[in-house]
């Protein structure tokens, strides 16, 4: 691990202090009050209502079409959605619109709350990971209506939450809970391979970060914990009415003409629509963020930034908004925070908020060490020694120098470092 994953780690065991606080409320109401100004849209909101009643007065899954005129008795699958069917029946039949308003937009402020936590995690400051969560709500908010794909929304940024924390602490306790929440996607959107996805990529990340070295133990058995999540949460998503099954009527339905050819959401991004420039200028902004950045980039962000960019550029926009709340509004944009980091630790005044662990000093860029030794996650980094530094001296003779360690930056677990 390196000591920027370290500092990564503690960054957000530090006290937030009141500004903080105020620009995380920024980030999480604003959602929140965007989704309780949109009503219900005349979409397809109703006949999933319709299928939850008849779910729920049944007590059977429908394996045909039951609802249309023309197409009435052909088989159709409900069995990557039914749950999701039944909650909304069950919530509009208690509270009607309204309580189906009020679950979508606690839903979209858990997914921002998640995206905020990451982009924080990376930058070590409230202003900039709210900047970077309500850019990805860009993407979001017009997708974001009470229908299946919000509970994939949630879903994936909880996945790569837990994901990434799981990276970042070098602990695989973290993703005990995948496997349990991909059994649950499975029967609420047909979005869940995008789960798999996932964890295939933080795995591969790994092995290719792993793989041209010898891995310290605690490494090693993350990998181990990766694959055995993977092969776990395959397993769980199995667990639906359709069995293994379910896969195939995700694929059918994805790839039939009709609903590529008509449906204006299921076809690909177009620069030259103005509803999909919000989409191309992130990805921009994003890949100059990774560019200017001070700081070196995670391997992981540029992997999955030009990966999903490719892919989002050919998938349908509802496929996109499945996964853009956690991609760009979490690591992603949470590299467009990191971008500025290193300049806020920089400040002279050395205000509360760049003083947390996890804000590095800034060194020097033509001196310093590419590769500073880490302290094992968890472990607090030792204060470079008076005789340490005096032997320094010596051995460089004439080289002025500083010393980076807890006094560096208020505590930080980075590996104390002189730098000539």
């Amino acid at each position: 691990m390196t000591a920027q994953t370290t500092a990564q780690t503690t960054a957000l065991s530090a006290k937030m202090t009141a500004l903080d606080k105020v620009w995380a409320a920024i980030a999480l109401l604003t959602p929140l009050w965007l989704a309780f100004l949109t009503p219900l849209q005349r979409l397809d909101v109703w006949w999933h209502l319709k299928v939850g009643e008849a779910i729920v007065q049944t007590g059977q899954i429908p394996t045909v079409d039951i609802y249309s005129f023309t197409a009435n008795g052909t088989p159709y699958g409900y069995a990557n959605v039914w749950l999701a069917d039944v909650i909304f029946y069950g919530l509009y039949r208690s509270g009607g619109p309204a309580l189906l308003i009020g679950m979508t937009g606690l839903l979209l402020c858990a997914a921002c709350g998640l995206s905020w936590h990451l982009a924080f995690q990376r930058s070590a400051s409230a202003r900039l990971a709210t900047v970077a969560s309500l850019a990805g709500a860009v993407l979001i908010i017009r997708f974001g209506a009470a229908r299946p794909q919000i509970f994939s929304i949630i879903l994936f940024a909880l996945f790569f939450w837990l994901l990434g924390q799981a990276r970042a602490r070098g602990q695989g306790r973290w993703l005990w809970p995948l496997p349990l929440l991909m059994a649950l996607w499975a029967n609420l959107h047909g979005a869940f391979p995008l789960g798999l996805l996932l964890i295939v990529f933080f795995l591969g990340e790994g092995l290719l970060r792993y793989g041209l070295k010898q891995p310290l133990p605690a490494e090693r058995r993350l990998l181990l914990a990766l694959a055995a999540c993977l092969l776990a949460s395959v397993a769980a998503a199995g667990v639906n009415p359709a069995g293994y099954a379910v896969f195939s009527t995700v694929q059918g339905i994805m790839g039939a003409p009709a609903v590529q050819q008509l449906a204006l959401e299921w076809q690909a991004q177009d620069i030259k629509l103005g509803a999909d420039l919000p989409f191309f200028a992130l990805c921009a902004l994003t890949f100059l963020a990774l560019i200017y950045t001070p700081s070196r980039p995670w391997i992981g962000d540029v992997l999955l930034l030009g990966g999903f960019c490719a892919w989002f550029e050919r998938a349908p926009a509802r496929r996109v908004a499945g996964i853009d709340r956690t991609a760009f509004g979490g690591r992603l944009l949470g590299a467009v925070a990191l971008a500025g980091a290193p300049r806020a630790c920089d400040q002279k005044d050395r205000r509360a908020r760049h003083s947390r662990p996890g804000c590095a000093a800034p060194a020097d860029r033509r001196s310093a060490p590419s590769h500073p030794v880490a302290q094992p996650l968890g472990a607090p980094a030792p204060a470079q020694s008076a005789p340490g530094l005096r032997f320094a001296r010596r051995a460089h003779p004439g080289r002025g120098g500083r010393v980076y360690g807890r006094a560096g930056c208020a505590g930080a677990r980075v590996s104390s470092a002189v730098v000539w």
